[in-house]
């Protein structure tokens, strides 16, 4: 059982997997946020835009 840990320990296979997962997380965590933003933005516009237009 020791040797099982110690082997799993050192084992860095998956770390690049769990670093990949962590950046992608951050980034669409952004995405949301951008598009969260400007959605916001454009309806604020297109409400402008239907208000002039009648």
């Amino acid at each position: 059982m020791k040797k099982f840990l110690m082997k799993f320990i050192r084992d860095e296979r998956g770390l690049a997997a769990v670093e990949y997962a962590i950046v992608a997380g951050v980034v669409v965590a952004g995405l949301v946020g951008i598009f969260e933003l400007i959605g916001g933005q454009a309806t604020i516009r297109l409400q402008q835009l239907l208000n002039a237009l009648t």
